[in-house]
């Protein structure tokens, strides 16, 4: 697409350097070129993933359990010295 391009739509709001557009039902090429104006060249976006680690679907459930059984023993220990520190103190009268 090398030009101008007219796509149908209404004005929701303009206000200072905003402008809100809700675009009426758009057939495939102007959807096409409302991509094409959005994201500048399409192409650029198409390495975006290369340089990021592999997913590891299994490894991340297990960190997410490591982390859960960690916060349940510090949660749980910190319930037992509570209750022991209430049973050292000794309770006294105003």
């Amino acid at each position: 697409m090398v030009g101008d391009a007219e796509l149908p739509g209404t004005v929701v709001s303009n206000e200072g350097n905003n402008l809100r557009l809700q675009f009426d039902p758009l057939t495939i090429h102007e959807e096409e070129m409302l991509t094409m104006v959005l994201y500048s060249r399409a192409d650029t976006w198409l390495g975006w993933g290369e340089a990021r680690e592999v997913d590891k679907p299994l490894t991340s459930l297990g960190r997410i359990f490591r982390l859960s059984l960690y916060g349940l023993s510090t949660t749980f220990r910190g319930l037992m010295n509570t209750k022991r520190r209430k049973k050292k103190t000794p309770m006294t009268r105003a």
